[in-house]
């Protein structure tokens, strides 16, 4: 997705023999016709169960509509409850909301009630 976003907002075009490989490939893989805010709510809601797809979709979601932040954290809070969840899915999280300028805390705090036994949520 950060590459068909990169590819769509170049300033100028590619060498064109370039451009017809990378064209070619990117069309097996997200179209140019496909909307990729639309692909990825898709991609987000047909894997709601699914904690790392839930994190690839909501760090997707932030580089492609950043006033989305707050959602996107509300989603990533939610997705503790998912039933499949794991402390090794929670984990990166605590790092992604760091990329985001995010705060932790309530992720943190609600990580801390599920696995109370981990020190690896308590923040400092």
């Amino acid at each position: 997705m950060q590459f068909r976003k990169t590819l769509d907002s170049l300033p100028e075009a590619l060498p064109a023999q370039t451009a017809e490989v990378i064209n070619t490939e990117i069309e097996k893989l997200l179209p140019k016709s496909q909307n990729l805010e639309e692909w990825n709510e898709s991609f987000f809601s047909a894997n709601k169960n699914s904690v790392p797809h839930i994190q690839s979709a909501l760090s997707a979601r932030q580089l492609l509509k950043p006033a989305s932040k707050a959602q996107s954290e509300k989603d990533l809070l939610a997705s503790l409850d998912a039933p499949t969840v794991t402390i090794d899915d929670a984990v990166p999280v605590l790092e992604l909301l760091d990329k985001w300028g995010s705060d932790k805390t309530a992720y943190a705090d609600k990580a801390s009630k599920k696995w109370p036994e981990s020190s690896v949520f308590l923040l400092n």
